[in-house]
């Protein structure tokens, strides 16, 4: 019988209200991937063994860097990788993000991003940021 790969572990902290669930819900459709949380702030998943973690948001803005700042503290050497509806956005250049990716990027590339980040560890941009 062929053994399955492990799941990557993933928490998703929505930034935004709202925008974190849809991006758990295609998540979570994958064979290789597993949402362990959706939160609103990173610290709640302290103690959690996790691969990656995804902030969501409209836009990244202050909100976003102050998430940031709170996912790198709570799970240091965890990739973080920002998911955005402002396609227009850069990588946040003040934060410790491991990859940015636009929402208007579609699905195969943000599975691949989480997929590339969760196999690299953090500290090892993707090329996405």
């Amino acid at each position: 019988m062929p053994t399955r790969p492990p799941r990557r572990r993933l928490a998703v902290v929505d930034v935004d209200a709202g925008v974190g669930r849809g991006v758990a819900l295609r998540v979570a459709a994958e064979a290789d991937l597993e949402v362990v949380a959706t939160t609103a702030d990173a610290r709640a998943t302290a103690g959690v063994p996790l691969d990656a973690v995804v902030l969501s948001a409209r836009r990244v803005d202050d909100a976003v860097l102050a998430a940031l700042a709170k996912a790198a503290r709570t799970h240091p050497g965890v990739p973080v990788v920002v998911v955005s509806l402002d396609d227009s956005a850069a990588c946040p250049s003040e934060g410790s993000a491991t990859a940015f990716v636009s929402m208007h990027d579609g699905d195969d590339a943000l599975l691949a991003v989480l997929r590339e980040v969760c196999d690299r560890r953090a500290g090892t941009p993707c090329g996405r940021c």
